[in-house]
């Protein structure tokens, strides 16, 4: 027994001094001892290994990890295994590792000895050169490659038959390294040259790429390796090697450093960065931006589990909920959630991901991105805002939709209908307002609405309420996503007090015009008339002072002094009274009557519109004794059409904004498995010989429509949003945008740019962009040219856009009446943005479409009194 002892001490010490790294382990999972190279490479004293559990000292997930093949050797089997194992105190690692049960004096086994070898950097080795032995099977199965030898004395070069072809050359010519020089691009000489003249005796290999100018003046990127041999006194005797292509892969390396790039630029400018989180070993690496999307103050990475920490209470179930529902057959999850970032704040992300598994359908890695959507969500609120808005309306509020049906119906709307929200919303029109009312008068002018017009008209409508009224109706088309009108808003205004007082008005005039000169009472009627007309109405003489003036002139616009103003001039009371409204005054004293539909200006609780009419009051001798001014406050209805305008102007955004998503998804997803297919049939249709050539015809082409295909998304993807926009600014843009319509319409665009700056706001670039689209497409449609002139210029502070033809034109100013889609969306948009739009137009002289937008304050757009 104590020579069996002795034994096993010296076979302990012998190991111990081993190179390897050599482990003893107890059934319990316990180290027994290790040699100081295991210690040394785990990067712990051996005082922190001997006597502790192997989960302890390797980490729960490493230990877990290898289980299987302790239990393995614990059953008695020799194992061998060799495995990347990511270590709690070095990190991921690859091991060859043998172990060897061992017994105790009854023959039971006790636990195992593991001789472990890190073979990291081997498999690094191994696979670098599996790498590079597939590109140099792929390039010589392409024909990219050819070998070569150079006689130093001679100067003559031998080539095999690939260089022709690469090299652009008649096969056979004669080649010298005097004329390979030659043939190196004038940039890239002196390094090649360099690198000739740097070959010796010690260092006879050469590995350089360089740039080449075939004879047809086409420049290819070669790859030379070689290696030189040299004679007994040191000079080069004779260069042999390989020349590769590798034109399209720099071609790649070039794209992908666009793309990393624009990857990067989007990140910052989209607030959104990339993650790969490793189920096996927890690990999460993302990209840098991630410290500024989530609004740390620490650059440090953040653990899974201090991420899941950061999500919102209320959220963190359902986040958590998400990951575990991923499954191999439903690989992918898109969950918006918020997240509190250490300030506080609350910052809204949308996390989409993709997850990868084994075989057996267990969870590996988890890839994807996040994007900061705090400003969307805000946008939502606020557009809640303006549908809250809409409900509370005083005025009657509804849309429809392309089948005259009700998709909506505001409180107002459903007080005076006497009906409830079910009973209307989702009904036919005709349903709610009678069929033959439907079919004459809503029916025609929801058609010409639908056709892009803003229209407005007026009607006598018959309410179970209230009897009959008189309404003033607006109609405003609302656009979907793809740019078509599928909606129409309407306004009900009800106007029957002012028109009862103009009919009482004009049954006044006729009366006093018959009794002429016999009533002497006339200007006292008039008095008495405008005292108790139920409109806002004032009398006054020719020195613009008041005779009289109605309750409702006074409760508009003299609350509580209205008792105080008879006699009183009228500037006197309205001191800042604008010149414009005393000219008016002065053409009225003159005769003349004067309306205004719309008329706005600033009151003490913000702006204020009216509409309003002026005329002369005649005395009975039949001269002008001082003017009537009937106004009637229509700021609700204003207000009404600015939150329904906001309302679609907040759609527009938010439709951009899911154009953005949609082309995302089409160029990252759809566009990437179409190639892939192509790809596949690509590879189908040239790797087996064996194929019938009629299927291999057919394979041909679906690989060739597959590309189609492809190349079809992508145009699409670019339409829907221009990557160009938010990388390279509106500029770079515009001139692809024109250059690409031309390509695929044939239409000429001599298109113009200047000093444009790349750091314009967001919302001007893309509704200016927008504008650029479809004023372009409408010219390419209607004009019958197919010549057009773009500008885009910068002034001093703003931007100007101008599209110009030399087509047929047409009517401009029926257009602004008919406010069709193409130039409602256009004025939408730059609303947006509080800019101008205006179209100069005659037949048969062309057409010009301006976009003015400033970029350092907002415009204001001038309206006609």
């Amino acid at each position: 027994m104590q020579a069996r002892d002795a034994q096993a001490e010296t076979l302990e010490m012998v190991i111990k001094q081993m190179a390897a790294a050599v482990t003893r382990c107890s059934r319990d999972f316990r180290y027994l001892w290790a040699n100081q190279e295991y210690a040394d490479w785990i990067g712990r004293p051996l005082n922190e290994i001997v006597h502790r559990p192997v989960a302890e000292v390797l980490g729960e997930n490493a230990f877990e990890f290898l289980l299987p093949h302790f239990n393995r050797v614990l059953a008695g089997e020799n194992v061998h295994y060799e495995q990347e194992t990511n270590f709690q105190s070095i990190g991921p690692r690859w091991i060859s590792a043998d172990c060897t049960p061992t017994f105790d004096t009854e023959g039971i086994v006790d636990g195992w000895v593991a001789i472990q070898v890190d073979i990291t950097e081997r498999r690094k080795t191994e696979q670098a050169l599996r790498d590079s032995e597939e590109r140099l099977r792929l390039a010589a199965e392409a024909g990219r490659m050819f070998a070569y030898s150079w006689d130093a004395k001679t100067d003559l070069i031998e080539r095999s038959g690939e260089s022709a072809e690469i090299l652009g050359l008649r096969e056979g010519a004669a080649a010298t390294g005097a004329a390979v020089v030659a043939m190196v691009h004038p940039a890239d000489r002196e390094k090649f040259e360099a690198a000739l003249s740097n070959l010796t005796v010690e260092k006879p290999n050469l590995r350089i790429a360089y740039r080449a100018v075939r004879p047809d003046g086409t420049v290819i990127w070669l790859e030379r390796n070689s290696r030189a041999y040299f004679d007994e006194h040191g000079a080069i005797r004779r260069i042999v090697g390989m020349v590769v292509d590798i034109t399209e892969h720099k071609r790649a390396e070039a794209e992908l450093c666009d793309s990393e790039e624009r990857f990067r630029l989007a990140a910052q400018a989209g607030k959104m960065y990339a993650y790969d989180w490793n189920a096996r070993t927890n690990e999460v690496v993302r990209s840098p931006e991630f410290v500024a999307v989530l609004g740390l103050t620490n650059p440090e990475p953040l653990t899974d589990e201090q991420f899941v920490e950061g999500i919102h209470p209320d959220d963190r179930e359902r986040f958590l909920r998400e990951i575990n529902a991923l499954t191999l057959s439903k690989p992918n999850r898109d969950i918006t959630y918020r997240f509190l970032s250490p300030t506080g704040r609350v910052i809204w992300l949308k996390s989409s991901g993709h997850g990868l598994f084994d075989e057996a359908g267990n969870l590996q890695r988890l890839v994807g991105m996040v994007t900061d959507v705090t400003e969307q969500k805000r946008t939502e609120d606020k557009l809640r805002e303006y549908e809250k808005a809409v409900e509370g309306a005083e005025d009657m509020i509804a849309v429809v939709d392309r089948q005259y049906r009700f998709l909506l119906a505001n409180r107002q709307y459903l007080k005076m209908r006497n009906m409830t929200r079910e009973q209307v919303v989702g009904s036919p029109i005709r349903d709610v307002v009678g069929k033959e009312v439907f079919e004459t008068v809503i029916k025609p002018k929801l058609d010409e609405c639908f056709r892009g017009s803003v229209v407005r008209y007026e009607i006598k409508f018959s309410y179970t309420t209230v009897g009959e009224r008189h309404l003033l109706v607006a109609y405003f088309p609302i656009e979907d996503v793809d740019g078509t009108i599928d909606r129409a808003a309407c306004i009900v205004h009800d106007i029957t007090e002012r028109k009862r007082a103009e009919e009482v008005l004009l049954e006044m005039n006729r009366t006093l015009e018959a009794q002429g000169s016999l009533l002497q009472s006339r200007e006292e009627l008039l008095r008495v008339f405008v005292k108790n007309v139920p409109t806002a109405v004032a009398m006054l003489d020719c020195d613009m002072r008041y005779l009289q003036a109605s309750d409702r002139w006074c409760s508009d616009y003299l609350p509580g002094r209205g008792e105080e103003i008879i006699g009183r001039s009228h500037y006197e009371i309205f001191p800042d009274m604008p010149e414009r409204w005393k000219e008016i005054h002065r053409r009225a004293l003159q005769g003349e009557i004067l309306r205004a539909d719309e008329d706005r200006w600033d009151g003490q609780d913000g702006p204020r519109w009216a509409r309003w009419e002026v005329r002369p009051w005649k005395t009975a001798e039949g001269a002008v004794g001082g003017i009537l001014i009937l106004a009637e406050d229509i700021t609700r209805i204003k207000q009404s059409e600015e939150t329904l305008s906001k309302v679609n102007q907040k759609l527009i955004q938010a439709h951009e904004a899911e154009r953005t998503r949609i082309a995302r998804e089409l160029h990252d997803d759809i566009c990437q498995r179409i190639a892939l297919l192509a790809v596949r049939l690509d590879d189908v249709r040239r790797g087996n010989p064996e194929l019938q050539t009629q299927l291999r015809r057919q394979l041909g082409q679906a690989s060739e429509e597959a590309q189609g295909l492809g190349s079809d998304v992508q145009a699409l993807s670019h339409r829907l949003h221009s990557s160009k926009l938010q990388h390279l600014g509106l500029a770079a843009a515009a001139a692809g945008f024109c250059r690409e319509f031309s390509d695929q319409t044939g239409v000429e665009i001599d298109f113009q740019s200047g000093n444009i700056p790349n750091e314009l706001p967001e919302d001007i670039s893309i509704c200016i962009f927008r504008v650029l689209q479809e004023a372009v497409q409408n010219a390419a449609r209607h004009s019958g040219t197919r010549h057009l002139q773009v500008s885009l210029r910068n002034g001093s502070s703003e931007i100007e856009l101008t599209v110009q033809d030399s087509g047929i034109g047409f009517d401009p100013e029926m257009a602004l009446r008919k406010n069709g889609l193409g130039l409602t969306s256009m004025r939408e948009r730059m609303k947006l943005i509080h800019g101008e739009l205006s179209i100069e137009s005659e037949l048969r002289r062309g057409t010009t479409v301006r976009a003015r937008v400033s970029h350092s304050r907002p415009m204001q757009s001038a309206k006609a009194s």
